[in-house]
């Protein structure tokens, strides 16, 4: 896997699981790009999800930014917990948040793009 690119967990259907390969967004100037480090995985809503028990008209959790306006349909990727480190920052990001330890609430991907404003540092 070249550093461009990412992997990324979806749902394809109930009890079906795969691991797409895609480009890692561009960053913008107020943005960071992030490489997981752990991701945390729910025994409850997820395993209602990987067993297509959840509503599909049901929206998935606006509070969380990666999820905003998703429903749980298949296919989706879903996740909302994972540890990471931050790789790259925006022109407009301030250089103290390269390569902070930081939280965010993220669907399971190995990589991925958002604002500091997101982001929890994690104490070391």
């Amino acid at each position: 896997m070249g550093t461009d690119t990412r992997r990324r967990v979806r749902f394809t259907a109930p009890e079906e699981v795969e691991i797409i390969t895609e480009a890692i967004p561009a960053i913008g100037p107020g943005e960071v790009r992030v490489r997981t480090q752990y991701s945390a995985i729910s025994p409850g809503t997820e395993r209602l999800i990987y067993s297509g028990q959840v509503p599909n008209t049901l929206l998935a959790d606006a509070s969380i930014e990666a999820l905003e306006g998703e429903d749980l349909s298949f296919p989706l990727s879903y996740g909302y917990a994972c540890v990471g480190r931050v790789e790259e920052v925006g022109t407009e990001v301030s250089e103290e948040w390269h390569d902070a330890s930081v939280f965010a609430f993220q669907p399971h991907v190995s990589h991925f793009v958002t604002s500091p404003e997101s982001l929890i540092r994690v104490p070391s």
